[in-house]
């Protein structure tokens, strides 16, 4: 199983911001990290796209189970269907 963390954040509503997510496997190896800005953004915009580009990652590279970290309870609820 491979665990991510995410975040994103925005400076005030629809400014700059940025996203990120780390992958570790059950031993806490760090596998991949990515960090990116992103303008005129949202915080949920920018906690969204962290997650859904940890997601095309792990896709690009066949991982099937994953589970995800987040500070935001708003996407942990949407990740898991509630």
């Amino acid at each position: 199983m491979i665990k991510y963390n995410t975040d994103g954040a925005c400076k005030g509503n629809h400014g700059m911001g940025s996203y990120g997510f780390y992958l570790r496997n059950v031993e806490r190896d760090l596998i991949y990290a990515l960090g990116k800005s992103i303008d005129l953004i949202t915080n949920v915009v920018a906690e969204m796209r962290a997650i859904v580009e940890a997601i095309k990652y792990c896709i690009s590279k066949d991982i099937r189970r994953i589970r995800v970290d987040s500070d935001s309870l708003l996407m942990v609820n949407i990740t898991n269907g509630v």
